[in-house]
């Protein structure tokens, strides 16, 4: 039932509220010493509660809640679950802690794509990704068995396009051209900027128009 309620909250635009009645009503837990909650009578988190929970965290930005909650959940040996991995994975990117968000990655016992595609994309967004973070981040999927996929390589190119590694751009086109990945009409901008910036072009510039979806 505390689930549906954060749920709604959630859904609603009211994520506030969810924390509260997390804090108000889940088994208080303690990380390092310091207390989540003061309330004594309180029911067992489960994985549903802990997730909906992080979900509202990841509303309102609350990076450290969301870190609490989810080491607490870790260290009562609750079923993490690859949207828990990912939403506390995303909630650590907003607060820029980025190490930290690789650390749970790395230690995760399930985790697929969408993980490493929320890094990469926050990374993007708001770290101004660097090249070897970009490598990084692609070997521990490979680590964890996962290759990478047209995806993956689009949100690298946008990446580096937005911070100007315009060889790094064009090293991802020949590697998806090797691997035969298409990225689609998308990332067509990246490539013409990288090989203009390079002087692989010359004359007229290219027009792109963005394609409307029917």
């Amino acid at each position: 039932v505390f689930a549906m309620f954060m749920q709604s909250c959630h859904k609603g635009g009211d994520p506030r509220t969810g924390l509260r009645i997390y804090d108000m009503n889940i088994a208080n837990t303690t990380v390092k010493g310091q207390q989540h909650s003061s309330s004594a009578k309180r029911i067992a988190p489960t994985p549903h509660l802990v997730g909906s929970a992080l979900q509202c965290c990841v509303s309102v930005g609350d990076w450290s809640k969301a870190l609490r909650i989810y080491r607490s959940a870790s260290q009562a040996k609750l079923r993490q679950s690859v949207a828990t991995v990912s939403s506390v994975v995303k909630a650590c990117c907003q607060g820029l802690k980025w190490r930290t968000a690789l650390d749970i990655i790395q230690r995760a016992p399930v985790v697929n794509e969408v993980a490493f595609h929320t890094l990469l994309v926050q990374m993007g967004r708001e770290y101004s990704m660097p090249a070897s973070m970009g490598d990084r981040v692609v070997r521990m999927m490979r680590a964890r068995g996962l290759e990478p996929d047209d995806r993956t390589f689009r949100i690298l190119v946008v990446g580096y396009a937005r911070v100007r590694l315009w060889r790094r751009v064009l090293e991802v086109e020949a590697e998806t051209k090797r691997l035969g990945i298409c990225l689609g009409p998308t990332v067509e901008p990246c490539y013409y900027q990288a090989k203009r910036a390079l002087g692989m072009l010359g004359g007229r510039r290219k027009k792109f128009y963005m394609h409307r979806r029917k």
